[in-house]
């Protein structure tokens, strides 16, 4: 804009001056001269510089052109992008709304759980509290215990001393006893001792017996079987047994003895 304004006003000086030179052509100096050849100089000079920068420009618009084509094809493949992006988009949107579905269960869940969980933060602060008093009890109960033990130790060596003691005195008193029977003899004369075993030295052992003794009915008030030592008195049967069988309530006697 500036550079216009000065080409304007360079011409409407060079006109002024044409028109003072055609009407006052007889006063005029000759520097008036110089300087119209000077304004006309610079006047071409401006319009040579403006018509390059037109033809710059031109040059810019033309290019500027086949940018803004450029721009209308990129503009036109970004539409149809922004299309499928679109078509994305609504699926992506109906998939978020599935998502935003199950977040909502979740949510659901998640509150359920958090009350679940609350619940078991209650029960487990009981629980502490529970443990705790057991194993203050169970502390109380160990030392209590442990009193009950150490009495129980001290009666219990007490009373391993008594039997230590006793068993001391017992086996004196067995010693005395042993060495008693070793001095023991047997009374002087003849006489028998029912055998148990194996006879004494000096005495001589004897066996009798009697089968099939007829008695006067069954039962044990007529025959009740004994046996002392090596001797008997049963029903004579294959067995032994008295048994509801005839003659089974017969007797049977046997008699074994240590004789000297």
């Amino acid at each position: 804009m500036a550079i216009n304004l000065q080409v304007f006003c360079y011409t409407l000086l060079l006109l002024c001056i044409l028109h003072d030179g055609g009407v006052q052509a007889k006063r005029r100096q000759p520097s008036s001269d110089l300087l119209v050849a000077s304004s006309i100089s610079l006047l071409t000079e401006l319009v040579t510089d403006q018509a390059n920068k037109i033809a710059s420009i031109t040059t810019k618009l033309d290019e500027a052109g086949a940018e803004i084509q450029q721009l209308k094809s990129d503009l036109s493949a970004s539409k149809s992008k922004i299309n499928k992006l679109e078509e994305g988009q609504n699926e992506q949107n109906e998939n978020l709304n599935g998502t935003i579905t199950k977040i909502e269960g979740l949510k659901s869940d998640l509150s359920t759980s958090q009350s679940s969980i609350e619940l078991l933060k209650g029960k487990q602060v009981e629980l502490a509290n529970a443990t705790s008093s057991l194993k203050n009890e169970t502390k109380a109960d160990v030392e209590e215990l442990k009193s009950e033990v150490e009495s129980l130790e001290s009666k219990l060596k007490e009373k391993v001393a008594a039997v230590k003691t006793s068993v001391t005195s017992v086996s004196s008193e067995i010693e005395d006893l042993t060495a008693k029977v070793e001095e023991f003899s047997w009374p002087e004369g003849s006489y028998c001792i029912l055998a148990n075993g194996g006879c004494p030295a000096g005495f001589t052992r004897y066996s009798g017996n009697i089968h099939a003794i007829d008695t006067a009915n069954s039962g044990t008030s007529y025959l009740r079987p004994v046996t002392f030592g090596d001797s008997y008195l049963r029903c004579f049967s294959s067995n032994s047994q008295c048994t509801s069988t005839s003659r089974s309530w017969d007797a049977d006697i046997g008699i074994t003895s240590c004789c000297k």
